[in-house]
């Protein structure tokens, strides 16, 4: 029989982790504990999620489809070929947020974390290649500040992207106005300008959010991460896009 085992940091699901072998069948049968998914229930506020995000450390994000609530889907197969995973190896799962996960993979015959590498030919379907000047894998240790978002009526008809208080204090952008440029699901880099409005405070991504929504295929219900990754005169950003909503 496996065992899973669970650690959380006190009074955040940032950093908590599940760590799991891979046991035969894993392509069809790996899940998310339960135990696990009580820990970050208050933050999904009741509904049940329907993909996650793993991060490793290449640089590469997947997005992974979840049947029930908990069982990886579409998009695991594929993860696993591309990172050659086998029956044996062990993997940590550290929380960023919102079901982002750092995923750590450490080999049975060392016992020793593996190191993806930029240089190997990449395979199956990431959900985004990095511009390698902007690259820096985001980790539950170094809290690269990340932001969901359903798309509203207001963002589509408007061509305004609204950033949270908390996101744009915490990424050092409150208050600010000057050009950002978005990293989109394929890895092009688009300028956009972030701006904010004076009377409240607000900050919202203004010009270039039109054409970044059109070329991305963004539609009403479609979910996005937005993931803030370097300062600067020019910011940098990552957008995730998972599936939309039934």
């Amino acid at each position: 029989m496996h065992t899973t085992k669970i650690s959380e940091e006190p009074n955040s699901n940032n950093g908590a982790k599940f760590m799991q072998p891979l046991i035969p069948g894993f392509l069809n049968t790996f899940s998310i504990p339960v135990s696990y998914m009580e820990c970050v229930e208050m933050e999904l506020h009741g509904h049940q999620p329907e993909g996650v995000a793993l991060v490793t450390d290449d640089n590469h994000h997947w997005a992974v489809k979840l049947e029930g609530g908990r069982r990886f889907g579409d998009g695991w197969k594929e993860f696993c070929e591309h990172n050659e995973l086998s029956v044996g190896n062990f993997l940590v799962f550290t929380h960023i947020s919102k079901l982002i996960f750092s995923v750590t993979v450490y080999d049975p015959t060392t016992a020793c974390a593996r190191q993806f590498s930029n240089g190997i030919e990449k395979r199956g379907n990431p959900m985004e290649e990095d511009d390698a000047a902007t690259a820096q894998v985001p980790s539950a240790e170094s809290k690269y500040p990340t932001y969901n978002v359903t798309l509203s009526p207001t963002v589509i008809n408007k061509g305004q992207a609204y950033l949270p208080k908390g996101f744009v204090k915490s990424s050092g952008l409150l208050n600010r106005q000057c050009y950002m440029k978005l990293i989109d699901g394929k890895g092009k880099a688009w300028t956009v300008m972030l701006k904010y409005k004076k009377s409240n405070g607000q900050s919202y991504i203004g010009q270039g959010w039109k054409d970044f929504q059109i070329a991305n295929g963004l539609k009403l219900g479609h979910n996005i991460v937005f993931q803030f990754l370097q300062d600067g005169e020019m910011p940098v950003l990552k957008c995730f896009q998972f599936p939309k909503s039934p």
